[in-house]
């Protein structure tokens, strides 16, 4: 695993999910909060003059100064095993890493390990999708994870008995990490890709989509991703905030998806679309 630096940012606790929305628009998808403020953390064969450029027009724009340090891969490691702490939602599921203990009253486990790729379940982004996928019927299903990270959310699809799930993201570490979660889960795909929207399956249509991305990418692909979604089928997007909810509803009834249900956590929003029927 290659290089990163970490970006650090003093801010007042209320700033800290409107920061992440921001730095998530530039590209950056790791994050750690901390009691006072907040460190991003990106691949250094990810900082070109494009991604400089555009880290310092933010951070001018909103008057705020950063600190940013280089570390090795073995660092990343180190950090997320002595900060992460397991997580239950709704004392039904379990996320944990490999050394942390089993809690027996959890019927479900999900085991991660998450290096450098988004998705341990404690944003509220992945929460709510997790969260919103505890009543939904999985069997049998095909399912698309798309900016999948970690493989969090199609992992948990697999677990509840979907019949396929396709991984797609655009960072190798992701990649790699979803191969690690299957196999810490006993899990299985053949549908592994490293890439964006090009890399969906040309014709393959899927009962349920999982995004939980930036809104600038969201609006992007949101035309392709409804291209994809059988009819009467779900989507479900978040990485965004409430103050997007509009925008984002609004473009997608362009792509013939109506929204159906939504949650919120904190300044998060996650979306339902339901696929008209033909």
């Amino acid at each position: 695993m290659e290089n990163y630096i970490s970006i650090k940012i003093k801010l007042a606790p209320e700033s800290i999910e409107e920061w992440i929305a921001y730095l998530s628009d530039i590209g950056i998808e790791s994050f750690w909060e901390q009691e006072d403020g907040l460190e991003a953390f990106v691949p250094t064969n990810q900082v070109d003059e494009k991604f400089k450029s555009e880290l310092h027009k933010l951070t001018s724009s909103k008057n705020i100064s950063y600190q940013v340090n280089t570390h090795d891969s073995a660092d990343w490691n180190k950090v997320w095993e002595s900060n992460f702490d397991d997580i239950v939602l709704r004392d039904k599921l379990q996320i944990r890493a490999p050394f942390h203990e089993r809690r027996s009253e959890c019927p479900e486990q999900l085991l991660i390990s998450p290096k450098m790729a988004f998705g341990t379940g404690h944003h509220a982004t992945t929460s709510m999708i997790l969260e919103w996928m505890m009543d939904l019927h999985c069997t049998g299903k095909t399912v698309l994870d798309f900016g999948c990270g970690t493989g969090i959310l199609g992992c948990y699809a697999l677990i509840k008995a979907a019949k396929s799930v396709c991984f797609i993201d655009n960072e190798i570490e992701a990649v790699e990490n979803v191969r690690e979660t299957l196999m810490l889960n006993d899990l299985k795909s053949d549908s592994i890709y490293l890439g964006s929207a090009e890399q969906i399956p040309s014709g393959q249509q899927y009962d349920l989509i999982l995004a939980n991305i930036t809104r600038n990418v969201l609006l992007e692909y949101g035309s392709i991703l409804s291209d994809h979604l059988l009819s009467g089928a779900s989507l479900i997007v978040s990485g965004f905030l409430m103050e997007d909810v509009e925008i984002m509803t609004a473009k997608f009834n362009t792509y013939g998806l109506h929204l159906v249900d939504k949650m919120q956590k904190l300044d998060w929003a996650a979306l339902v679309f339901l696929k008209e029927k033909e």
